[in-house]
């Protein structure tokens, strides 16, 4: 799935961050506790397989005291054939996950093959596609719409420590189904143990 791209690009210059706020863990049950309007769903084996690979995926990062570990997976259509995965600083420029998968799916395929396979498929991700950043690039949120990802699978919602994420909020008013896997407890452990260094080595 990685080719020449696949080395850990560690050196890349980071977005400036506001101070750190509680810690990752106190997630869920203060701030970001999953509004009415976000789907709830036991994933099938298949969405559980690959929101594991996408949350392993975020093991990779090396951790940064102000950004996340995040990793992202593109599945198809078809729910099989996987497009490409990639992972919180992968490539050069301060990337995220969603935005070095996307990269990659264009590399491995083609500009013209990405744009068609691209659309209908599922991403799955560790962590709440981001809404803002504070660098100016665009946010991961309008990079999936524009790509016509039909469908958002991902294990946490982004906790409150840089900017008020509202990805999920925004990714359903673009018409895309987003589905927070409730019953993959194993998924999220790996999304937390992934960002254990928030909220510790950054203060």
């Amino acid at each position: 799935m990685r080719g020449a791209t696949d080395a850990l690009i560690g050196a890349a210059p980071q977005e400036t961050r506001t101070a750190h706020r509680p810690r990752l863990g106190e997630r869920e049950e203060r701030a970001h506790a999953t509004p009415p309007s976000l789907t709830m769903a036991a994933p099938s084996d298949r969405d559980a397989a690959h929101l594991r690979a996408a949350c392993e995926l975020a093991l990779r990062c090396a951790p940064v005291a102000t950004a996340y570990n995040v990793g992202a997976l593109i599945v198809a259509a078809d729910g099989a054939t996987v497009l490409a995965g990639g992972f919180s600083r992968e490539l050069p420029g301060n990337t995220h996950a969603e935005e070095c998968a996307l990269a990659k799916a264009h590399e491995a395929h083609g500009p013209a093959a990405a744009l068609a396979l691209l659309r209908g498929a599922t991403l799955y991700t560790s962590m709440e596609p981001c809404s803002e950043r504070l660098s100016g690039k665009a946010p991961c949120v309008q990079r999936i719409v524009d790509a016509g990802i039909r469908r958002v699978v991902l294990a946490i919602r982004e906790p409150p420590h840089f900017v008020a994420c509202s990805g999920v909020a925004q990714l359903r008013a673009a018409g895309v189904e987003v589905v927070c896997a409730d019953g993959a407890a194993e998924c999220a452990a790996l999304a937390l143990q992934a960002n254990a260094h928030i909220g510790r080595g950054g203060q």
